[in-house]
This record gives C-alpha cells, structure tokens and sequence, in this order.
C-alpha cells in the first residue's frame, strides 16, 4: 500500500506539474501575442499574478483534489452495493443526507469564490506595486524615496492580508 501511495503521489505530481508548465508557456505565449492597448488597460502586477500565483493554484488543485474526487468516487461505486446488501433502510437515510450536503458544499464554494477573489485582486495589486517598485528602484535610491515606496506598499500589503485571513476563516 505504501508504495503504490507513493508512485499514486509521485506521477500525480509529475502530471500536475506537466500541465503546470505548459498552462504556464500557453499563458506566457497568449500575453505576447495581445495587442498594446490590452497591456495599457491591465496591471502588470496583476497580469504576473496571473502566470504565477493562479497557475500554482490550479497546480495544487489538479495534484491533490483531482485524485482525492477519484478516490470518492471508487469508494462510492464499491460502497453502495455492501451498504445496500447490509441495510437497505440506512442506505436510503446515508443517501438522503447527500443532498443537504451538496446544498452547503454550493453554497460555501460560491462564498469561497468570492473571498477568493477578492484574495486574488489584493494579490494582483500588491505584485503590482513590488513590479512597480523594483522596475525604478534606481530611481527611487536616487531621490531617496524609499519610505514613500515602503507607506506605498503598506495599504496594498494590508489589504491582502486582510483578504487572506478572510479566506483562511471560512475555509
């Protein structure tokens, strides 16, 4: 059991990084090829979020909960017939409680995406001020701004703080 955890883990992983890094060359690509006004229009900050923080959250989602929906299902598929053989009165009353549950699991996500959102927005923002930032970093030790650039970089660094901690309460 142990190894077949681990080769499970392993090649898991070499999948979701495969389809990581190729999300990432696609993405990379697509940015390039957009017109000018695009780039005027969006933050850079945020367009580097995007190629980065986003691609990683899809990383983690495809290494360990696309496996763990897999699992459920198995599990399900050779659950129900033991169940029903053993009682078929508490298979009704265990499958009854499905749909309370998926009511919560599409309510709960619906405010997670949200929250979620809005993490990702303050993320974009303070990567954007940090670009912004080490782009003229030159400029700003030549007229020694550098505690405006830290006051600049505290509002959006809270925000995203505030956010995250948003997000860690709910889930």
């Amino acid at each position: 059991g142990g190894i077949f955890s681990f080769l499970k883990g392993w090649l898991t992983s070499l999948a979701a990084d495969g389809i990581a890094r190729r999300l990432k060359i696609e993405l990379y690509d697509h940015l390039n090829h957009l017109p000018s006004r695009h780039h005027d229009r969006n933050d850079t900050g945020d367009l580097v979020q995007r190629c980065t923080s986003d691609v990683e959250t899809t990383r983690q989602f495809l290494s360990s909960q696309v496996m763990e929906i897999g699992n459920s299902v198995v599990l399900m598929a050779t659950a129900l017939p033991l169940m029903l053989a053993l009682s078929p009165k508490m298979t009704a009353l265990s499958f009854a409680l499905i749909g309370p549950i998926i009511a919560y699991g599409y309510f709960y996500f619906r405010s997670v995406r949200y929250i979620f959102k809005h993490v990702d927005e303050a993320e974009g923002a303070l990567t954007g001020v940090i670009q912004e930032n080490l782009t003229g970093v030159r400029v700003v030790r030549a007229f020694a701004r550098q505690d405006h650039e830290r006051e600049k970089f505290s509002g959006p660094n809270a925000r995203y703080r505030d956010q995250s901690i948003r997000m860690i309460r709910l889930m």
